[in-house]
């Protein structure tokens, strides 16, 4: 398999939430819609108390 370079933009999550929602709504690449559709899950998750924010014992986020 050969290498390729592909572009990527680097975002902070405060700006890269609204841009992927958008794009799940928009339907517009099959990847940031996937991307999307998951950020949206989170923050239902999130909004519904269901994410419980830990670390691990190597100090990761867990």
């Amino acid at each position: 398999m050969a290498a390729l370079t592909v572009r990527a933009i680097v975002l902070p999550v405060r700006d890269a939430l609204p841009a992927l929602t958008r794009a799940r709504a928009a339907r517009a690449d099959n990847a940031a819609a996937f991307w999307g559709a998951a950020a949206v899950l989170a923050l239902q998750l999130a909004a519904r108390g269901r994410l419980l924010p830990g670390l691990s014992a190597a100090d990761h986020d867990a």
